[in-house]
């Protein structure tokens, strides 16, 4: 094997562990901030950080399913009383109460409303 080629495959070995390197610490940061294993946040996560909080948002959490003209919006009967406070990782809006931290928040995601608890104590 010539010296061209040991370089070749040197340089390709290092753009493969350059590759993985970015991806696992994408990861890493996704799952931290949504306690999912993803290279991109969903809508809703698991994990939502709000109000330097933890609320749990599972995918059972749904409270409304959006129309299929896709009419769920601020209007909507579960988002009542509530104003957007923030928005998720994957960039749903978050509903919240005017209360500092709030039991619970809302999130809007284009699938419909999830509720989410508060993690931890008060």
């Amino acid at each position: 094997m010539g010296k061209a080629n040991r370089l070749g495959l040197a340089l390709a070995g290092l753009v493969v562990v350059m590759a993985l390197f970015s991806a696992g610490s994408r990861l890493i940061t996704v799952h931290q901030q949504t306690s999912d294993w993803a290279l991109w946040p969903r809508a809703v996560p698991s994990k939502v950080q709000f109000a330097d909080r933890d609320y749990s948002c599972g995918r059972e959490a749904k409270l409304a399913v959006a129309a299929d003209d896709g009419g769920l919006g601020p209007g909507d009967a579960a988002l009542q009383g509530l104003s957007v406070r923030g928005k998720t990782a994957g960039g749903a809006d978050i509903y919240a109460s005017a209360a500092a931290v709030p039991p619970v928040i809302k999130v809007l995601a284009d699938e419909g409303v999830y509720g989410c608890t508060l993690m931890g104590g008060p």
